[in-house]
C-alpha cells in the first residue's frame, strides 16, 4: 500500500516532448465478515461470542495488521482474540459475564490498517437457570428453647448450570416471624433457632434469586413442646419443689433443664413431682420423702442451655399513658402502649386490648378477686429509665381468685411470649395456681427468680433465672393468714420506702437482743437462707455476701443468759403457728433493717409471762446490748393485772452500770379489741402497723393503719392500739393526749399480711423450699427496733450515750420530740380506732422518714454531759414523817446549763392530795449549784399562798424579775430566760400570764384561766379551777392557732403533762424526783422554742 506517482512523456518528431505526472493509491481493502454467533446462557455462566473474516486483498503473512474491540452493550468493552489465517479465514473470539438476564445488541469492530473497519452486531441473549430447594429440619420434635438447625439446599435445574450463590431467607409461616438469613455455601444453606413457639410451626425456606438463578423453596414441619429453663449457672435449689407441687407436661413431652453446676442444683422434696420428656441438669439433683422425677434425669454431660431468647431485642417504646390502677367493682380498657404501672385488685375487672404493654419501673400486680383479659398481648416488665437499663424496677405479681386470662401474639416478633422481663430487672415473679392456669404463652425473666404456689401444672413455657414451685403455699403468720393476693416484699422495698437507703448506719458495734420462747434449732440455717436471697439494694450484693453466715453477727442465749443448754422447742410442734416461726421472722428483718448489728436471740424456757420477762431481763444486761425486741403481748387485764404491770416496769429499764437500753415490744394482731403489755409500758416503746403501698418504681407513696374485720372469725384483726387500765399517762404523752393513762402505739411500721413480707423458715419447711409470707406487728416491732441499733450507732460515734442512758424514758421523749416531717403521718383506717391527722391510737406518730427519723434522734439532746443539780427540799409545815425534814436529791438532768429553778413545795415536788383536787404547795424549794449560786425565790407557807416558781436565767444573775406575789394570791409563776420573758403576776388568785419582753400583759377572761402569748391574746389554755392551772386536770380548751397563724408549740403540752404527771398521787413522803426531771425536760423546750 502507499502513494505512486508516474510520469509520462511523449514526444512529436523534433517538436517539444510534454510529460504529466499522475499519482496513484493504494489502500488495504476492508476485511469482509463472513460469519459472527454469540452463545446463549442458561444460569451461572458468561456467552462466547466468535466471528470470522477474510482479507479481499489476501491474507496478510500475520495478524498484526489487524485490530478488533467488541463491546459488549451492558458498557462493558474488551478487546477480541485474533487468530488464522487457516485457509484464508481469520477469526475473532471474545466471552463476558453479564450481571443480568436479558438481550444484548454486541458490536464486533474488525479493522484492517487504513482501510475502512468493519462492523458486526450479533446479539447475546442471557436466561437464568431455574433451581430448586429442599428443606431439613435437625429434628422434627424439638424442645422450647433447644436449637433446631434448618439445612437449605439449592440445585440447578437442567438445561442450566452453575452452582447458585446468594443466601436462604427462613421464615415461621405459623407466626409470620423471620427467623433469618443463611448464607450460601456451595449450594448448601444453614440456620440454627432456639426460640420456636411451643406447638407445631412450619418453616419455609426461600432462596433470594440471583442475577444466574431463579428463586425457589420449600416448607419443613417443626414440633416444639413446652420447657422449662432456668438459667442460674451456679445456685443451689435453682429449681426447688415442694409440698404437693408438680411440674407435669402434656404426654410427658416437656423439657426440664437446669443449668447450675451446683451437686444440689434441681431438689425435690415432699410429694413433689416432675414429669417430662427429658430431665437435664448440668450439676446434680436431690430427692426427699416421697419426691418422684421421671425419666431419670441426665447430669454432668451436658453443657448449660444458652438462654434461647438472649437476642431477642426490647420492644421498642410507643404512647406514653401513664399508670393504670383498677379496683372495687370498676372496668376498663386499655390499649397497648407504655404505662408506668398496671395494677389490678379488688373486684376489678381490666381488658387488654392485643399488643405489646412496656411497664417502666411500677410492675404488673393482678391480686384479690380482680379479671383480667387479654388475647394477642406481650407484657414487657422494664426498668424506669426505659428505654435505657437501670433505675427501679417493679415486679410481677399474678394471683388471687378471680379469672386470669392472658395469651400472647401469635405472629410478628414476639410471637408465642407473654411476659418479657428485661435482663437486668431481678424482681421476683409471683404466680399463683390460678394465675398460672389462666396464661398461655412463655415467661421469660432470665434474671429474676419466679416462685410459684398452687397445685401448679405447667402448661406454659418458663425461662427464669431460680424457680421455687410449692404444692400448698405455706403464708404463715404469727396473728393472722395473709390471702393469696399477697404482694410480698423484700427488705430492699421496705428500706426504700422508709429511706433506710440514705442512712449511713447500718448498726455496727449495737447489739439487737430478741427475746422470744422456746429454742429454734434451725434459725442459722433459716437466716443464711434469707440472707442468700436479699440484699438492701435491689441491685446490690446478698445479706450473705456484704454480712457474712448468720454465725457471724447471731449468738443464741437461754433464759439466764448462758448458751446452754438452751430451751426445748415449741410443743406445737413443726408445721404449725409456733414460735419458731416468730424467731425465723424477728431475727431475719431486724438484721435486714440493720446488718450490721450483732444479734442475740434470749429464748425463754416457755411463753409464760413470768418467763418471758425474766429473759427480758436477762437479755437486757447482756455486754453491748442497747435494744431489745419483743413481738409478743399478754392481754392486760386478763393475763396481766396492775400489779403485775408494777413488777415488771421495773424489768424494762437499763440495768445499773449498763449503757442505755431502749425495750421495743409490738402492740398485737387483733386491733384495739385486745390490749396488750408489755407494750403499754411506760418504759416501752409500742409499735404498731400500717399497711404499705407502693409507686410504680418501688417509692413510698401511702399507708393507711392496719386493720379491718375477719371475714371467716368476725374478728378485728389489725394492729394494737389502745388506752391501757393501769399504767398512768406518761410525761412524754401529754403533748398528744388527755386521757390520763398511757395509750399506744407509739409508732408504727408495716404490718399487714396482705402487703407480707418473705421470710425463710427452714424449721417449719423444707431447706428446699423454705419461703413464707409474713407479717403482724410481729414484723414492726424488729424492724423499728432495728432502727434504734442505726440510732445509737451513730450517738457513740458522736460521743453520746445509747438512747435510755439517762432516764427509763429517754428514747420516747426523743420521739415525741421530733418534726412531723421524722414520720409519715398516717391519717386513714381503723384498728377500731380511726386514724387521724397527728397521733392516734391506731399508728400513734406515724411510721419513719428513717433517713430525717435516725440523725434527729443521733442528736437529741446534743453532745455533751449534762449539769448534775442538787434540790435540797425544805418542809416547812407538819408532814406525816414529822416536821423540819429535809431531802436532799441528786438528780441528773436533760437541761440546758443556763437556768436556776426554784420549785416551791412542802412534803413532795409536786403533789396533790388524793383526790388530786388541789395542788399541795406548802413550802419553799430552793435549787442551787456551785456555779451561779442560790437564785431567788418566793416564799409560800399556807396553800392559798403558795406559788411554784421555775427559772431565771445566767443571763441575769440576780433574777430581778422574779417578784413576790401580791398578797393572798395563789398564782403559777413561770420566769424563764430574763432576756426573752418577763412575768407578771396578777391579782385575782388564779391567773399566770407569760409574756415576751415589754409587750402588753393581760390577765385571763376568769378566776380560772392561764394565758399564754407574746402579745397577750394569742392563745387561751383552760383550767378547771381546781388542778394546777397548767392545762389544769380537765383543760377547757387546749390547742389550737394563735391569732398571728403561729401553731401551738409542742414544749406547753409538754410542761403542762409534766406538772400533771408529777401532781398525780404525790403524797407526802413520795420521791417526785422522776418528775422533776419530766418537768425540767418540758422547760428546756420552753427555752428552745423561745
Amino acid at each position: 500500500q502507499g502513494l505512486y506517482t508516474a510520469s509520462v512523456s511523449v514526444s512529436h518528431e523534433n517538436a517539444p516532448a510534454v510529460s504529466v505526472s499522475p499519482t496513484a493509491t493504494v489502500s488495504d481493502p476492508a476485511v469482509v465478515a463472513t460469519a459472527v454467533a454469540v452463545s446463549t446462557v442458561v444460569g451461572d455462566g458468561s456467552p462466547q461470542l466468535v466471528a470470522t473474516f477474510t482479507d479481499p486483498g489476501g491474507a496478510e503473512t500475520g495478524v498484526s495488521d489487524y485490530a478488533t474491540s467488541i463491546d459488549w452493550g451492558d458498557g462493558q468493552t474488551s478487546a477480541g482474540t485474533i487468530s488464522g489465517p487457516v485457509n484464508g479465514v481469520f477469526s475473532v473470539t471474545g466471552v463476558h459475564g453479564y450481571a443480568n438476564v436479558g438481550t444484548y445488541a454486541v458490536a464486533v469492530t474488525i479493522a484492517h490498517d487504513s482501510a475502512t473497519a468493519t462492523v458486526v452486531q450479533p446479539s447475546a441473549t442471557i436466561t437464568r437457570a431455574s433451581t430448586t430447594t429442599q428443606l431439613t429440619p435437625s429434628a422434627t420434635t424439638s424442645y422450647f428453647g433447644q436449637s433446631i438447625t434448618f439445612t437449605a439446599t439449592v440445585s440447578v435445574v437442567s438445561p442450566g448450570s452453575g452452582t447458585p450463590s446468594g443466601s436462604v431467607d427462613f421464615v415461621d409461616t405459623t407466626t409470620g416471624v423471620d427467623l433469618g438469613t443463611g448464607t450460601l455455601f456451595g449450594g448448601v444453606a444453614r440456620l440454627s433457632v432456639a426460640d420456636l413457639p411451643v406447638g407445631m410451626n412450619t418453616v419455609q425456606a426461600t432462596y433470594v434469586a440471583t442475577a444466574n438463578f431463579l428463586t425457589s423453596g420449600a416448607t419443613a414441619g417443626e414440633t416444639i413442646q413446652q420447657s422449662v429453663i432456668v438459667l442460674n449457672g451456679t445456685a443451689s435449689g435453682a429449681l426447688t419443689l415442694s409440698g404437693n407441687a408438680s411440674l407435669t407436661f402434656p404426654q410427658t413431652q416437656g423439657l426440664v433443664e437446669v443449668d447450675s453446676t451446683s451437686s444440689t442444683a434441681l431438689k425435690l422434696s415432699g410429694n413433689a413431682v416432675v414429669n417430662a420428656g427429658l430431665v437435664q441438669v448440668v450439676g446434680g439433683y436431690s430427692t426427699s420423702a416421697n419426691a418422684t422425677i421421671s425419666p431419670q434425669p441426665t447430669t454432668g454431660a451436658p453443657a448449660a442451655l444458652d438462654d434461647p431468647l438472649a437476642a431477642l431485642p426490647a420492644p421498642a417504646g410507643g404512647t406514653s399513658l401513664g399508670a393504670v390502677t383498677v379496683g372495687g367493682n370498676s372496668s376498663l380498657t386499655i390499649s397497648s402502649g407504655v404505662y408506668k404501672q398496671i395494677s389490678v385488685s379488688g373486684n376489678g375487672n381490666l381488658t387488654m386490648e392485643p399488643g405489646v404493654y412496656i411497664i417502666t419501673g411500677g410492675g404488673f400486680s393482678v391480686s384479690g378477686n380482680a379479671s383480667i383479659t387479654g388475647d394477642g398481648v406481650m407484657i414487657y416488665n422494664a426498668g424506669s429509665n426505659y428505654p435505657s437499663t437501670g433505675g427501679s424496677y417493679g415486679y410481677v405479681n399474678l394471683s388471687g381468685g378471680g379469672k386470669i386470662s392472658l395469651s400472647p401474639e401469635t405472629t410478628g416478633a414476639y410471637a408465642g411470649i407473654l411476659v418479657f422481663q428485661s435482663r437486668d430487672n431481678a424482681q421476683p415473679l409471683t404466680l399463683s395456681g390460678n394465675g398460672v392456669a389462666g396464661m398461655s404463652g412463655a415467661v421469660y425473666a432470665p434474671g429474676a427468680a419466679a416462685t410459684i404456689s398452687g397445685n401448679a401444672s405447667l402448661d406454659l413455657p418458663l425461662i427464669v433465672g431460680k424457680l421455687t414451685l410449692s404444692g400448698n403455699a405455706v403464708f404463715n403468720d404469727v396473728a393472722a393468714q395473709p390471702s393469696a393476693t399477697s404482694t410480698v416484699y423484700t427488705p430492699a422495698q421496705i428500706r426504700a420506702a422508709y429511706g433506710l437507703n440514705g442512712v449511713t448506719f447500718d448498726g455496727a458495734g449495737q447489739t439487737i437482743a430478741i427475746v422470744d420462747a422456746y429454742d429454734d434449732p434451725a434459725i442459722f440455717s433459716a437466716v443464711d437462707t434469707f440472707d442468700n436471697q436479699f440484699g438492701i439494694s435491689s441491685t446490690g450484693t446478698t445479706l450473705y455476701d456484704q454480712y457474712g453466715s448468720a454465725s457471724s453477727f447471731l449468738s443464741v442465749a437461754n433464759q439466764s443468759g448462758q448458751s446452754a443448754p438452751l430451751p426445748a422447742t415449741d410443743p406445737a410442734g413443726a408445721g404449725h403457728d409456733n414460735w419458731e416461726v416468730e424467731e425465723t421472722l424477728d431475727v431475719e428483718w431486724a438484721h435486714a433493717m440493720a446488718p450490721g448489728a450483732r444479734i442475740v436471740l434470749v429464748e425463754a424456757n416457755s411463753q409464760s409471762l413470768g418467763d418471758l420477762m425474766s429473759a427480758v431481763a436477762t437479755a437486757a444486761d447482756l455486754p453491748g446490748v442497747s435494744v431489745v425486741s419483743m413481738s409478743w403481748g399478754f392481754v392486760e387485764g386478763r393475763d396481766v393485772l396492775a400489779a403485775d404491770e408494777a413488777m415488771y416496769d421495773s424489768y424494762l429499764t437499763t440495768p445499773a452500770g449498763h449503757q442505755g437500753v431502749t425495750f421495743v415490744a409490738s402492740t398485737g394482731d387483733y386491733g384495739a379489741n385486745v390490749p396488750q403489755y408489755p407494750a403499754f409500758s411506760p418504759n416501752v416503746v409500742a409499735v404498731g402497723g400500717t399497711s404499705l403501698y407502693l409507686n410504680g418504681d418501688g417509692s413510698y407513696q401511702s399507708e393507711s393503719g392496719w386493720g379491718g374485720v375477719d371475714s371467716a372469725s368476725g374478728l378485728m384483726i389489725g394492729g394494737g392500739g389502745g388506752v391501757s387500765q393501769f399504767e398512768r399517762e406518761p410525761a412524754y404523752q401529754s403533748g398528744v393526749q388527755s386521757t390520763g393513762y398511757r395509750t399506744t402505739p407509739d409508732v408504727s411500721f408495716v404490718a399487714d399480711p396482705n402487703t407480707g413480707a418473705w421470710i425463710a423458715d427452714t424449721y417449719n419447711l423444707s431447706a428446699g423450699n423454705p419461703w413464707e409470707i409474713v407479717g403482724g406487728t410481729s414484723l414492726s416491732a424488729p424492724s423499728f427496733a432495728a432502727l434504734f441499733a442505726l440510732v445509737n450507732q451513730g450517738r457513740v460515734a458522736a460521743g453520746e450515750a445509747t438512747l435510755n442512758s439517762n432516764s427509763p424514758t429517754e428514747a420516747q421523749q426523743a420521739l415525741y420530740s421530733l418534726p412531723t416531717s421524722d414520720y409519715h403521718d398516717v391519717t386513714t383506717g381503723s384498728n377500731g380506732y380511726s386514724a387521724g391527722a397527728g397521733y392516734d391510737l391506731v399508728t400513734g406518730l406515724g411510721t419513719p422518714v428513717a433517713n430525717l427519723l435516725v440523725p434527729d434522734l443521733v442528736a437529741y439532746n446534743g453532745a455533751g454531759n449534762n449539769p448534775s443539780w442538787q434540790v435540797t427540799v425544805t418542809t416547812a409545815n407538819a408532814v406525816p414523817s414529822g416536821s423540819g425534814n429535809t431531802t436532799v436529791i441528786n438528780a441528773e438532768i436533760n437541761a440546758l446549763p443556763v437556768f436556776d429553778a426554784v420549785m416551791g413545795d412542802g412534803a413532795t415536788a409536786i403533789g396533790t392530795d388524793d383526790a388530786g383536787a388541789e395542788p399541795g404547795f406548802s413550802g419553799l424549794g430552793v435549787a442551787t449549784d456551785a456555779e451561779h449560786g442560790t437564785s431567788q425565790a418566793l416564799v409560800g407557807s399556807a396553800l392559798q399562798s403558795a406559788p411554784l416558781v421555775v427559772g431565771t436565767s445566767e443571763l441575769v444573775p440576780a433574777a430581778p424579775d422574779l417578784l413576790a406575789p401580791p398578797s393572798g394570791a395563789t398564782d403559777l409563776l413561770l420566769a424563764a430566760d430574763g432576756f426573752f420573758l418577763d412575768v407578771m403576776s396578777s391579782g385575782d388568785g388564779a391567773t399566770a400570764l407569760i409574756g415576751t419582753g415589754g409587750a402588753a400583759r393581760q390577765q385571763g377572761p376568769s378566776g380560772d384561766d392561764v394565758l399564754i402569748g407574746g402579745d397577750g391574746d394569742d392563745l387561751l389554755i383552760g383550767g378547771d379551777g381546781q388542778g394546777l392551772l397548767v392545762g389544769g386536770m380537765a383543760a377547757a380548751n387546749v390547742g389550737g392557732k394563735s391569732s398571728l397563724g403561729q401553731a401551738v408549740p409542742d414544749w406547753f403540752d409538754e410542761l403542762a403533762g409534766a406538772v400533771a404527771a408529777g401532781m398525780d398521787d404525790g403524797a407526802a413522803g413520795v420521791d417526785d424526783s422522776a418528775a422533776f426531771d419530766e418537768l425540767w425536760a418540758a422547760w428546756e423546750e420552753l427555752a428552745d422554742w423561745t
